[in-house]
């Protein structure tokens, strides 16, 4: 028996990873990187507006989010993402391609052209510097330069003196996008921040289990600014919330804290562990399930499986005897779901349901779908309902349950192939 593995690590898919707060200029100098600055004073990515107005809601990437009104009909998401109408969805209108799809770039190759705004000190020093950040981390990404511009989708590399650092989508997106520098005022590292962008992450203070690891405290802001602390909710986090993310923005007293009430070192300077991660599980690399057959381990106290009954009917933990009430196949459905179905009855599927998890005959509902997520614990998965990604199978004495996100070792799965 094998069973599947990979180093501890997270980020949001929608890869979920990243999330915003600050809204400060960054006083890098040109092409250097942050040096060990407070945890108080370290400033981070933003955007500043020329003009502001309210905020709405509408949908971006599936998450119902809140924006700014800028200038030229933008709007600004979470201090340093500037979307067109176009790219995003009000409420009650219809879905369409563009605003309900996080993509990934094809083949893991990502084209960039420079836009004539930009410098020699932000096109031969600071991008390269960035890029490296990524290629050098073992994903297989590939940054190429359209020089005969010809490719439909890749990075425009603008320089702006207007003290931003900005990008124009998360994710592919699906034609051109903008990450925009004042080199002046950041350094290559916050170029790898935008970038992070564009490969799909999001800032790590907006994933939905945030609460369980910091503070967060919006009181004194203006409705302008504090949108930028509100949840992604359709974002899946990966792995554990990380203080090291190139992805997570500074903490600030008072408004952004462990829950201990300490801060923690600003990064800028390389990717973290769950920052790769985060990359890995959103385009698949080495912590892709396999289709098989499976003994699902729970976290509870590491002997205890998940077995049904000789009726098919009723799902418990029991220890491990090799069982085939013990034995599950897995198998990928679409967009990184699976079906999990009992290797003794291949109809009987397992079903969210309430709050309970029961086997049922497959009829390919989200409730019967399942992500297989990078968890907290080392080496282990949560299997999240597709239903709501917030929803995860905890099994414990008691049987299969569902409960939201928590620092729970019955949420905490290994997966061992048979």
């Amino acid at each position: 028996m094998s069973t599947i593995k990979f180093s501890h690590a997270w980020v949001m898919v929608p890869v979920m990873a990243v999330t915003l707060f600050s809204c400060r200029k960054n006083d890098a100098t040109t092409g250097s990187e942050q040096q060990n600055a407070s945890p108080w004073d370290a400033k981070a990515e933003v955007y500043h507006p020329r003009q502001s107005g309210n905020t709405i809601e509408a949908y971006y990437r599936g998450n119902l989010v809140q924006l700014l009104e800028i200038e030229n009909g933008k709007y600004l998401l979470g201090g340093d993402i500037v979307l067109k109408k176009t790219d995003i969805r009000m409420p009650g209108s219809p879905l369409t391609e563009s605003t309900i799809n996080g993509g990934t770039w094809s083949n893991k190759t990502i084209y960039y052209r420079f836009d004539p705004s930009a410098s020699d000190t932000l096109t031969t020093v600071m991008w390269p510097a960035a890029i490296q950040m990524w290629t050098s981390a073992g994903l297989g990404l590939q940054f190429v330069e359209d020089v005969s511009e010809t490719q439909q989708e890749y990075i425009l590399l603008q320089q702006n003196s207007e003290g931003s650092a900005y990008a124009t989508s998360i994710g592919a997106p699906g034609g051109e996008m903008v990450i925009s520098i004042d080199p002046t005022a950041f350094a290559s590292g916050n170029v790898a921040h935008e970038i992070g962008h564009a490969l799909g992450l999001e800032h790590e203070q907006t994933r939905h289990d945030r609460d369980l690891f910091v503070n967060v405290n919006t009181s004194g802001l203006s409705a302008n600014w504090a949108y930028q602390y509100n949840i992604k909710s359709a974002a899946t986090p990966v792995g554990s919330f990380d203080f090291s993310s190139i992805m997570l923005y500074p903490s600030q007293a008072n408004r952004l804290t462990k829950t201990d009430g300490t801060g923690w070192p600003y990064n800028r300077r390389n990717l973290s562990a769950t920052d790769i991660l985060g990359i890995r599980y959103k385009y698949n690399i080495t912590t892709y399930t396999s289709n098989g057959t499976y003994e699902l381990l729970a976290g509870l106290n590491g002997t205890k499986v998940l077995t049904t009954d000789s009726l098919i009917s009723v799902l418990r933990a029991d220890t491990s005897s090799n069982s085939a009430r013990q034995r599950w196949r897995v198998s990928h459905q679409s967009n990184g779901y699976y079906k999990i179905t009992a290797w003794s009855d291949s109809t009987k599927s397992l079903t969210r349901s309430d709050t309970n998890v029961a086997l049922r005959t497959y009829t390919g509902t989200s409730n019967q779908q399942w992500a297989i997520v990078p968890a907290y614990l080392s080496n282990s998965f949560r299997l999240v309902s597709r239903s709501s990604n917030k929803a995860c199978a905890g099994l414990d004495t008691a049987g299969l349950k569902i409960r939201n996100f928590a620092r729970d070792s019955s949420q905490q799965w290994s997966l061992r192939k048979l």
